[in-house]
């Protein structure tokens, strides 16, 4: 399975329990809190969750998604960008992103990057995205307004996290 649980802090209780048959990959909150957002294993959808009822409202086809082992994660990763307006979703086993208008998911722009993307960072303008892959030991950077990568940097293999202070 791996469903999703959710744990009340002040309650100190699990709350909920979201299911989820086909596994689950990364997760991501709204900036406003009120969408949860997750990346089904099978058949790599974005799931859209709504956090005042725990239900899943919206299912999306990410596109570009590719044949693999259902068995093993394909290891998708999500990031909501500082101001809410923009979600990134990453998918290793095909090694492409998605860039989602945080109004409208369905309405995804594909992007072929290096091989093993994992960790997401945004820089402080909100414009670009920074995508760490893991595989071939680059840093993507990514103009999300043009929805293209502008250069890659060698930053050295294993790379999973990337964050900013």
């Amino acid at each position: 399975g791996g469903n999703l649980i959710v744990f009340g802090i002040r309650e100190r209780r699990v709350l909920a329990e979201i299911a989820m048959p086909k596994g689950t990959e990364g997760i991501a909150l709204s900036a406003s809190g009120d969408r949860l957002f997750a990346a089904e294993n099978t058949r790599q959808d974005l799931l859209v969750i709504d956090t005042a009822s725990d239900q899943i409202v919206e299912t999306i086809p990410l596109k570009g998604a590719v044949l693999s082992n259902p068995k093993t994660s394909r290891l998708i990763r999500l990031r909501v960008s500082p101001d809410g307006a923009t979600l990134v979703s990453t998918n290793y086993a095909s090694g492409v992103m998605h860039i989602h208008d945080a109004q409208n998911l369905a309405d995804h722009v594909l992007i072929p990057i290096a091989k093993g993307p994992q960790g997401i960072a945004f820089t402080a303008d909100g414009t670009q995205a920074l995508v760490s892959n893991h595989d071939c030991g680059l840093i993507t950077r990514i103009d999300l307004g043009a929805a293209k990568a502008l250069e890659c940097v060698e930053a050295g293999k294993g790379i999973e996290a990337l964050t900013f202070f």
